[in-house]
């Protein structure tokens, strides 16, 4: 897994990408770090996010990874087309 930090470019395609809600921004450095949230941040990000998803770097069993994350959008856009 890699690492990102609020000032790294993002390769994927979100609709906060680049913007306040970008979860790089909302969350702390150490959070980030570790690649997963805390019960207690993760339903945090939920109700920040409400109505919208997640964003596809927190998957919903609170691990962040902006790797693995591009591969199962595509995968979910496959089974959707």
């Amino acid at each position: 897994m890699s690492g990102q930090s609020a000032n790294e470019p993002c390769h994927l395609r979100c609709r906060w990408n680049g913007k306040e809600m970008c979860v790089r921004r909302l969350l702390t450095p150490e959070a980030i770090a570790e690649h997963h949230l805390s019960l207690g941040v993760a339903c945090g990000l939920r109700h920040v996010y409400f109505p919208n998803n997640l964003p596809p770097c927190v998957h919903n069993n609170g691990e962040i990874d902006w790797e693995y994350a591009e591969t199962e959008m595509n995968e979910e856009e496959a089974v959707l087309a």
